[in-house]
């Protein structure tokens, strides 16, 4: 009876140790560096810039009560393309500057700025939405915020 004892004794040690080989085991789970998120590719950017100017083109189209609206050039200097484009002239009388008292929206002739989707060295031609006073501007720029957005 001992050694039928121990034989069991033995035998259970030996299926404890061994596990059962029936089931497979489980696959190792990764940890977070060896996991990899695909990255979308980067989208070129667009860089808005208003070109220099002839004195005489900026206020283009004036009114006899010397109301006038301003018209100016931007391009594309970047690589990528430009959408949700936002344009706004800034002048100012004084120097140094103070920009806000006489700040205009421009758009496209016929509107459609923010749609249009401004292509590499693309030149485009703004004018104001409203018109501009025709006064001695010692300051002005064109301020320029877009969306890089991939080229058609």
């Amino acid at each position: 009876m001992w050694l039928l004892r121990s034989l069991v004794l033995v035998l259970a040690v030996c299926v404890a140790a061994c596990g059962d080989k029936t089931q497979t085991p489980a696959a190792p789970t990764p940890t977070p560096s060896q996991t990899q998120t695909p990255t979308a590719p980067a989208i070129p950017a667009a860089k808005l810039v208003d070109l220099p100017y002839d004195d005489s083109s900026q206020l283009d189209i004036c009114t006899s009560t010397g109301d006038c609206r301003w018209g100016e050039s931007i391009q594309n200097s970047g690589t990528g393309c430009a959408s949700g484009t936002t344009a706004v002239l800034r002048l100012s009388l004084v120097n140094p500057p103070q920009y806000g008292a006489y700040d205009y929206p421009m758009e496209l002739v016929g509107g459609g700025l923010a749609a249009k989707v401004v292509r590499p060295n693309e030149v485009v031609a703004i004018v104001s939405v409203g018109n501009v006073p025709k006064l001695s501007w010692t300051w002005y720029y064109v301020d320029l915020k877009w969306n890089n957005v991939t080229c058609p």
